[in-house]
């Protein structure tokens, strides 16, 4: 029996209800040349047995079972499973979309691509147990070729696009031939880690505006995962992306390093800012990012007028906790109404 032409992994840990739902979106595509690895990561429910169930309907199903070590090391072993030419990463509460696989796996296959992006809907579950579409994220149709870093940067800093593993599709022998791997010691930022180490060594991108996956999320929910307040991790995504940068930068790449780096900084103010955590814990949590050597870009020219004042204004507070907090506040609160505003507009 020859190899699947796709090796799909889904990390899985306690989550018996919603890998049904994904798992009968994947094996109901119209493409069917894949293997779709199921990790049990050491669940403590009837989730490995629901596994179980889905493997004896369908010979394409493969389920591996671990002790409970996070998704990092549970796509670390599907990684050693997969015999696919291509790959992609999965989360088991989400969904695809109908013929998403046959779309993305024709344009690496046609266009000789070493990754293949595309766009994603954000759903929010419903009081009634299902879910409703929030949001698309569709990113212009681009390819980016050759010396493709300054791109990936701009892309990072832009609306996001790389910053997941759901939305890609990846070739096996590039993860091989350079043993990738995911970051067991990360739960935070893990995916983008991986994505950026994948890129060192990609020559060609290919970014469609196609909407491929459905993501769930509890937007404007006040509930912070712990993951994302750990400042190491966020440290430790500062200090992949200076090195996936490098130091032969000209004018336009250092300016947006600098924003997207900020960016990044202003990201964890506001979720510090949301969290349950006492003044006191928040202070020390902001404390602790303290990222050295990101420039104040002190032109509009490389990363347009809103980005610029948004710079200046955490370069000026930025010796602060308090007005740090202060603005971590405002701008998750300006956030929350703009979805709220947004839903109310839906309804």
């Amino acid at each position: 029996m020859s190899n699947p032409l796709l090796s799909i992994v889904i990390p899985v840990w306690n989550n018996p209800r919603s890998i049904k739902n994904i798992a009968s979106s994947i094996l109901s595509q119209s493409f069917d040349d894949f293997e779709l690895i199921l990790v049990d990561d050491g669940s403590t429910d009837d989730t490995l047995q629901n596994l179980r169930d889905i493997a004896e309907t369908d010979s394409r199903v493969k389920v591996i079972t671990k002790p409970n070590g996070g998704p990092s090391s549970a796509r670390n072993l599907g990684l050693d499973e997969a015999t696919g030419k291509y790959i992609q990463f999965f989360d088991s509460d989400d969904d695809i979309k109908g013929g998403s696989l046959s779309l993305v796996v024709s344009e690496m296959e046609q266009r000789a691509n070493d990754m293949v992006v595309s766009g994603w809907q954000i759903d929010l579950p419903t009081k009634s147990g299902s879910t409703r579409p929030y949001k698309q994220i569709s990113p212009t149709s681009q390819v980016f070729d050759g010396d493709i870093k300054k791109s990936i940067i701009r892309s990072l800093g832009d609306i996001g696009t790389l910053y997941n593993l759901w939305n890609k599709l990846f070739r096996a022998n590039i993860i091989r031939e350079h043993g990738l791997r995911f970051r067991e010691d990360l739960w935070f930022g893990e995916d983008l880690v991986f994505a950026l180490n994948y890129l060192e060594h990609a020559k060609r991108v290919d970014i469609i505006p196609d909407i491929t996956y459905c993501y769930l999320t509890n937007a404007g929910g006040s509930v912070v995962g712990h993951s994302s307040l750990v400042p190491e991790y966020r440290v430790a995504n500062d200090e992949e992306i200076v090195k996936f940068a490098g130091n032969t930068l000209d004018n336009e790449s250092r300016d947006l390093l600098n924003w997207l780096r900020r960016r990044w900084v202003m990201s964890f103010w506001i979720t510090v800012s949301r969290s349950d955590k006492s003044l006191s814990e928040k202070r020390k949590l902001i404390r602790k990012v303290n990222i050295k050597g990101i420039k104040t870009v002190w032109s509009p020219k490389y990363i347009g007028l809103k980005h610029w004042l948004i710079g200046l204004i955490l370069a000026v507070v930025k010796t602060s906790t308090i007005f740090i907090l202060i603005f971590g506040s405002l701008a998750n609160l300006a956030k929350n109404l703009i979805k709220s505003l947004k839903l109310t507009l839906r309804k």
